[in-house]
């Protein structure tokens, strides 16, 4: 009775998503497999793909960093890979798997590498994450079409590319009041957030619902 208790409330909580959900299995595929390769250079990570299965993957090289909710969500770590995107080596990779497919892969550069993704994946959409670069995206002075470049103010923001069967990220934060500075790349499926959150949410709500144990 339990398990029937919690599968209606699941279904009555993402019965109005108008969004169908996706399915993250081993039979998951993006109409086009995309390959790490594709977009980087001097690659150590053999036929690493989004959708690809957990026990696809040939992950010797890589730590388990954490896993959550029955196993649902698994991290794996590599540390410095021997590769690099563009003119920037990579510092790290993390690999993100959801229902044992690898639904996102982050990459932690040493360079800031944002006109080179804007050169060689093209236009992409722009996420202002300070108070300078809302400004400079209101004036629409954030993409220098004559020099090929990006304003040199910007300090926080995000590039995006979409496309229908991944989503390209690259994150910029050059905090100088906490002298932060990062620069994050990442590749992952469509609604990957979305489906983390479902999973979260479930969890959450089956914690709520489970009867306190009596203590003896």
């Amino acid at each position: 009775m339990k398990y029937l208790l919690y599968a209606s409330i699941f279904i009555f909580l993402f019965s109005c998503n108008e969004k169908p959900p996706i399915k993250y299995n081993s039979k998951s595929k993006p109409e086009k497999e995309v390959r790490i390769e594709e977009l980087t250079e001097d690659i150590d990570i053999e036929e690493v793909k989004l959708a690809s299965n957990y026990q696809q993957l040939a992950l010797s090289n890589a730590r388990n960093i954490g896993e959550f909710f029955d196993h649902r969500i698994k991290f794996f770590k590599i540390d410095a890979p021997a590769m690099s995107i563009g003119p920037s080596e990579v510092d790290e990779v993390v690999l993100y798997f959801v229902d044992s497919t690898l639904a996102r892969i982050r990459y932690r550069l040493k360079e800031d590498v944002s006109n080179y993704l804007m050169d060689s994946l093209g236009v992409s959409r722009f996420k202002p994450l300070d108070e300078r670069s809302k400004e400079l995206l209101a004036s629409k002075t954030v993409w220098n079409k004559y020099k090929r470049k990006l304003h040199e103010d910007l300090r926080n923001y995000e590039l995006v590319w979409r496309k229908l069967s991944s989503v390209t990220r690259f994150r910029v934060n050059r905090d100088e009041k906490d002298s932060i500075t990062s620069f994050l790349y990442y590749h992952e499926m469509p609604g990957y957030k979305a489906k983390v959150r479902e999973i979260e949410t479930l969890y959450n709500l089956m914690d709520k619902t489970s009867p306190i144990p009596e203590l003896n």
